[in-house]
């Protein structure tokens, strides 16, 4: 987990937070556990009244 500030182009200003994943299953079993985690559901509601989400974003990198 990576939180931090974009400091230029259309999104200055706002706070970002990153997950990286090694692989799609590692993010499939992650998300599963978040869903059914009692704790994180709780903190993330806490935060969503006083942030919103905007928007997700998905992307894949490969090493070359």
């Amino acid at each position: 987990m990576r939180i931090g500030n974009c400091y230029a182009g259309a999104y200055a200003g706002q706070i970002f937070g990153i997950l990286t994943f090694a692989d799609w299953e590692s993010y499939g079993k992650a998300m599963q556990a978040l869903a059914a985690d009692a704790e994180y559901q709780r903190v993330y509601g806490e935060l969503t009244k006083t942030f919103e989400l905007q928007e997700r974003y998905v992307s894949v990198v490969e090493d070359l």
